[in-house]
Order: C-alpha cells, then sequence, then structure tokens
C-alpha cells in the first residue's frame, strides 16, 4: 500500500520507460554482435584458401602452416605439419629445445626442412609490427616482413 504514496511522493514514472529501452538497447546490441561474428565467419578467407590448398597436387609434396590455419587435408601431403614458431612472452622465457623440430629458425628452418608449400595466417604475422614481439622473436620477423614484402625467396614463401 505505501508503495504507490513512495512512487509519488518520489516521482518514479520514469523508471519503466528507461527499463524498456534499456532492454531494447541490449537486445540490439546483442543481436548487432551475433550478426557481425556470423558476417566474420561467411566471410572468413581461411574458407577460399582451404579450398584452394585442396586443389593442389599434394604427392611427394610438404606443406608447413602458422597458428590459424585453413581446412587442410594433411593425408593429401607427404608431410603435413605447425610451423615451429614459438612466441617468447616474458624476458625470463626461454625458446624450447629438443624435440623434433627446432623453433624460430625463419625461413632457413624451410629452407632446411625442404618444405614445399607456406602457408602464412593474418594473426599469425600481424604480431610482428608490434616492436616487443620483433625484440624477442627478430629471425621470424624480419622472415615474415620479407615474405609478405616479396623480398624472400620463393623457395621460402
Amino acid at each position: 500500500m505505501k508503495l504507490p504514496l513512495l512512487q509519488s511522493a518520489c516521482n518514479l514514472n520514469f523508471v519503466q520507460p528507461v527499463m524498456v529501452v534499456l532492454l531494447v538497447v541490449g537486445v540490439s546490441y546483442s543481436l548487432l554482435r551475433l550478426v557481425s561474428i556470423a558476417l566474420l565467419f561467411e566471410n572468413d578467407a581461411r574458407i577460399p584458401a582451404g579450398e584452394y590448398i585442396a586443389t593442389i597436387r599434394g604427392y611427394q609434396k610438404s606443406m608447413e602452416y602458422t597458428l590459424y590455419p585453413p581446412l587442410i587435408n594433411k593425408r593429401q601431403f607427404e608431410r603435413a605439419h605447425n610451423y615451429p614458431i614459438y612466441f617468447v612472452k616474458y624476458p625470463t622465457d626461454v625458446v624450447p629445445t629438443g624435440g623434433r623440430y627446432e623453433y624460430n629458425l625463419g625461413e632457413q628452418g624451410l629452407l632446411v626442412r625442404d618444405t614445399d608449400y607456406f602457408v602464412i595466417d593474418t594473426l599469425t604475422y600481424s604480431r610482428f609490427y608490434n616492436d616487443s614481439i620483433c625484440e624477442t622473436n627478430p629471425v621470424e620477423c624480419d622472415f615474415f616482413k620479407k615474405c609478405l614484402q616479396g623480398r624472400s625467396p620463393p623457395t621460402a614463401c
């Protein structure tokens, strides 16, 4: 009973329209986010890249790809694996040693492993426009920048 008296005393008649507006704005924002994510998936460059790679004759060929590759049928190639790159995350971090591959060799690593195809994704190469990444990974930074500018030998890029 005291609620209507409190509402008229404090003049809270604007609460309901404000709540409706906030609800409409929240739902609209959520829908716009869903549409933008759907458009990102629909226009992802990895889809046509994967279709193109599927047309490559992979017999006795090798392929390496960076961290976020398109869909690749690994059985299509004699050897298809992730490019061995390690991003140093903090000053005391060290590049792993041992294992099947040496990390962060850049162009020389591709030549030693005799890689025929090298697939680079934008999320990986865009990291090399960050100065702190280039300070901790200078070999890879130089290689990716040369590769994207077309200054690296065609056997490497």
